[in-house]
């Protein structure tokens, strides 16, 4: 939906007259009428009762005002950090066009103008012209050129967030006005940690479409940093797997749904795995020393445990043969070699029911952590969203609990 759309919606809710939106977003009457029809046939739905006594919003219309304005909260944020930076605000609800606005959320997202008017399905001049317009609506730079494309300015990443959360707020607002029709056939944007317990995350979506079988599923993968620059620009709207200490996500909500922990493990026929009873830590550092790693890359919450247990038994840093967060990369290299990985306890355990690899005794101390969903503080879930979590929950119970005191 495009932005002069969101303003004449929410004119005509609140003021439940057309006549009366048109004198508040300076349209005529007409004007004001045929976009709320075109808003109705391009999304099919019903938003208000006509009648001789004006426009009378249903439920439908009730759902997405409320995300509506939501996202005009957003981007009213956004302008008043914006502000914090010595600028004045520049009241772009208000003032900015669509393409001003979409403009500058692709724009930062891609560092191109190239690529972000192919997103757009807008020429590359068009682009420019409305992004130096919005620079000058804003009385800022909004950008610098660089030899691989452009680097946005801290003002601009900005306001491309609180953009980039409008328009994702609006979507939501579609999809909670179809489902008040009762029609669930929405999208899930998701992203995918590396996380415990092998198709618990493809389980919850698979029982989610068969309950919504006109729904779609977006899952980004990637490292974390980049799922949560995702999440916060609105191009997702929760990330599924370990979550932070809270006082890095003041900003994000977090939903805990099950402890897992971090073991470490080797394939069957490895020396170590031929010891019977084999235990952590009755290994002496000598066996630790001379194992070749498979561990997470340098600096995530796995790799910072791992190190620190390393540190704690004196020893040399570990020697790492390869750092990444693909589970099927390790699995593959950890039953063809003699390298030693770190992986989730439950990923583990339930690799061991085929028999082919071997956890070397209890947990790594101190890697107790909970897996769950990071979404944006104040997140509303629709329908289907809540349906989706709901099937998280249930796949999780119909896993056996893993104890991590018991040895396999």
């Amino acid at each position: 939906m495009k932005f002069n759309q969101l303003r004449i919606f929410l004119a005509v809710y609140d003021s439940q007259s057309t006549a009366k939106a048109a004198a508040l977003v300076h349209r005529t009457q007409p004007s004001v009428s045929s976009a709320i029809g075109s808003i109705e046939a391009t999304y099919k739905l019903k938003l208000f009762e006509r009648s001789t006594r004006g426009m009378t919003p249903n439920r439908a219309a009730t759902a997405l005002a409320g995300h509506i304005g939501a996202a005009v909260a957003h981007l009213r944020n956004a302008e008043v950090n914006f502000a914090s930076l010595g600028h004045e605000a520049p009241r772009l609800w208000e003032r900015a066009t669509d393409l001003q606005l979409r403009g500058l959320s692709a724009l930062a997202h891609h560092r191109s103008f190239l690529l972000a008017a192919r997103e757009l399905d807008c020429s590359e001049p068009s682009l420019h012209r409305a992004l130096s317009g919005l620079g000058q609506l804003t009385r800022c730079r909004l950008w610098s050129r660089n030899s691989r494309g452009v680097d946005p300015t801290p003002e601009a990443l900005i306001l491309a967030e609180g953009i980039g959360r409008c328009e994702s707020e609006v979507r939501l607002g579609l999809e909670a006005a179809r489902e008040a029709d009762r029609v669930v056939s929405g999208e899930l944007l998701i992203g995918a940690l590396p996380t415990a317990r092998p198709g618990w995350l493809p389980g919850a979506l698979t029982h989610t479409l068969k309950r919504h079988p006109g729904s779609r599923v977006f899952a980004m993968d990637g490292p974390y940093e980049e799922q949560l620059l995702a999440l916060r620009a609105g191009r997702i709207d929760m990330i599924v797997g370990a979550l932070r200490p809270p006082t890095a996500t003041r900003d994000l909500e977090q939903m805990p749904i099950f402890e897992d922990s971090l073991s470490i493990v080797v394939r069957r026929g490895h020396l170590l795995a031929r010891r019977a009873g084999t235990r952590l830590r009755q290994l002496r550092p000598r066996q630790l020393t001379s194992l070749s790693w498979l561990l997470p890359p340098t600096g995530t919450p796995p790799r910072q445990c791992f190190d620190a247990f390393v540190r704690a038994k004196g020893l040399p840093a570990a020697h790492c043969v390869l750092a990444c967060n693909s589970l099927a990369m390790i699995w593959s290299l950890l039953i063809s070699t003699d390298f030693a990985a770190v992986i989730p306890t439950s990923q583990a355990r339930s690799d061991l029911i085929r028999d082919r690899l071997r956890i070397l005794g209890e947990p790594i101390p101190g890697s107790r952590h909970m897996i769950g969903l990071t979404t944006r503080r104040g997140f509303v879930a629709t329908r289907l969203q809540g349906v989706f979590i709901d099937e998280l929950k249930k796949c999780n119970e119909r896993w056996p609990p893993v104890d991590p005191a018991v040895p396999p």
